[in-house]
């Protein structure tokens, strides 16, 4: 198992690879999840055989049109088990936000989509924790726009606890 895990790229269990007959990955999918939720992910992209690359390229496109079940595979497949460069983090971010705009019409699925989004603007900042030695009282530089903002939608998604919940 561990030489499939070290091939796939798979960096926690349990963790379901999607591989089309050339090897290249439809989707990965993690443990945990509702069983009904888990099934219709699955279904989601046995239905469409795109691999993930593909669906994230398209998906980040500025004129995207996104489906409902592009939607369910974008919001549950493992990005944060692959390796990190695995996908540029702007393409990422842009396909996230198409799809949480593009899926108003289930407001859970749009949750989880701009949950991951906003994750995606803020991981740099948890990149270089602990990397230096600490800024003296009052000289850290002020954050970027992009940060600020992040973290003010973020603080609007967390608003309603209950509906967060079963995203983080």
């Amino acid at each position: 198992a561990q030489a499939f895990g070290d091939t796939f790229r798979v960096s926690g269990y349990p963790t379901l690879v999607v591989l089309a007959p050339d090897r290249r990955e439809i989707t990965r999918v993690t443990g945990g999840m509702d069983l009904t939720l888990y099934a219709a992910t699955l279904d989601a992209a046995l239905a469409d055989l795109r691999p993930i690359a593909d669906v994230v390229a398209a998906a980040a496109r500025a004129d995207a049109t996104v489906t409902p079940d592009d939607c369910r595979r974008l919001a549950w497949h493992g990005f944060g088990l692959e390796d990190a460069d695995a996908y540029p983090e702007d393409l990422l971010g842009a396909a996230l936000r198409n799809a949480a705009a593009s899926c108003a019409a289930d407001p859970d699925l749009r949750l989880r989509l701009e949950l991951l989004a906003v994750g995606r603007a803020l991981a740099p900042l948890g990149a270089g924790a602990g990397a230096g030695p600490p800024l003296p009282a009052g000289n850290a530089p002020a954050p970027a726009a992009a940060t600020v903002a992040a973290l003010r939608r973020l603080a609007a998604l967390l608003a309603d606890p209950a509906a967060a919940a079963g995203h983080i």
